[in-house]
């Protein structure tokens, strides 16, 4: 049996620990951006995020809980891939969404904007 020395295990120690925290920050920006997903989706459907009746407030609660469970309790990086896969059910979960009449008027003026500057173009020829 081969006993590491203790700077040895003191690398092996930081990298693993460095690899749970990137891990960790990594989840926490992924489980951020669903909740703002779900957040975006209610808001456009005015659903209220304290009705416990609707399946979209309820999971929208959990991924908020799971994001907090990431700091608080998560020890090892098969913790991480428990809540990573829960999130990413959670994200199946959220009903799609038409885009929103402020984004359809967007496109619709980027359009408008492409025509107008190729008519200028055709108009200075």
């Amino acid at each position: 049996m081969t006993i590491l020395s203790s700077k040895a295990q003191t690398t092996m120690s930081t990298t693993v620990d460095y690899n749970m925290i990137i891990e960790m920050e990594v989840l926490r920006e992924f489980a951020a951006g669903i909740h703002a997903s779900y957040l975006r989706y209610m808001d456009s459907n005015s659903i209220n995020d304290n009705d416990m009746t609707n399946p979209v407030a309820i999971n929208a609660r959990d991924v908020f809980q799971l994001k907090d469970y990431i700091v608080r309790e998560c020890e090892t990086l098969d913790d991480l891939q428990q809540v990573r896969d829960k999130l990413i059910l959670s994200k199946e979960k959220l009903p799609r969404q038409e885009p929103s009449s402020f984004a359809k008027n967007l496109k619709m003026t980027s359009r408008r904007k492409k025509r107008y500057d190729k008519e200028a173009l055709q108009k200075k020829a």
